[in-house]
């Protein structure tokens, strides 16, 4: 998602289980999104999963998107590095 000169910050994470991976979390950033999933899909290839005979094959896996905007407190304590103990609640 970020590329040389951009700047942004993130809390992602990715499950992949039998013919989908799911990638979610929080961004920021001015940078560009991949929201239909072909890089995801990409890097498992890349990586050889190109098969239901080694187990998972990114050609034909689903991908399910579920980034959103990063809060507020999760980018202040994630660019101040301060311990989740010490990060403000979040007010619904």
């Amino acid at each position: 998602m970020l590329g040389p000169g951009q700047a942004g910050t993130s809390r992602l994470q990715t499950l992949v289980k039998t013919g989908v991976a799911i990638v979610a979390g929080e961004v920021t950033t001015e940078a560009w999104v991949d929201r239909r999933g072909d890089r995801c899909a990409g890097v498992i290839v890349d990586i050889g999963y190109t098969s239901s005979q080694v187990g998972f094959d990114g050609r034909t896996c689903g991908v399910l998107n579920i980034i959103g905007k990063q809060s507020p407190t999760s980018r202040w304590a994630w660019t101040a590095r301060i311990p989740r103990s010490r990060v403000p609640a979040t007010r619904a």
